[in-house]
């Protein structure tokens, strides 16, 4: 074997303090072009339409009948909002109609309805009635089924 006749002497190492100025930041020589997508941009429907179009194509399967029940609930929230005291709320419309529309759609999968618009506007029908005028009446003191003699 053969052995070294001199001894290597190991090199210090130095920890050199990092020189900002002549070194270049990750985030400077990445460019945003150079950087690739490995997920497709998911595209988040903003208008009802879209919401509820979304939402029956992932249930249902069906976005056709988005218009049906998109529909509905322009003849219904019209109705109300021609009216001044109800003017401010369209948000509230939008919620609940998507509220009627994932009522209606649950319904669908615990038993068999023939006619979803239908079931639908009157799902929405009732929920606009508890939302708007479920404390009209309680304004009076006297029951309402005071007033009615049979």
């Amino acid at each position: 074997m053969n052995t070294p006749q001199s001894t290597e002497k190991p090199l210090g190492s130095k920890v050199e303090p990092a020189k900002p100025q002549t070194e270049a930041s990750l985030s400077k020589a990445i460019k945003p072009k150079d950087l690739k997508r490995t997920f497709p941009t998911e595209i988040v429907p903003t208008t009802l339409f879209g919401k509820m179009k979304s939402l029956l194509s992932s249930t249902i399967g069906e976005s056709k009948l988005a218009r049906n029940f998109y529909g509905v609930y322009r003849k219904q929230s019209l109705q109300m909002l021609k009216f001044s005291i109800h003017e401010d709320k369209g948000e509230l419309f939008e919620q609940l109609a998507m509220h009627a529309l994932r009522i209606a759609v649950q319904t669908t999968k615990q038993k068999k309805v023939r006619n979803l618009p239908g079931y639908y506007s009157g799902v929405l029908r009732e929920l606009i009635g508890k939302a708007l005028f479920s404390e009209a009446f309680m304004d009076y003191d006297v029951p309402v089924e005071g007033f009615f003699y049979r």
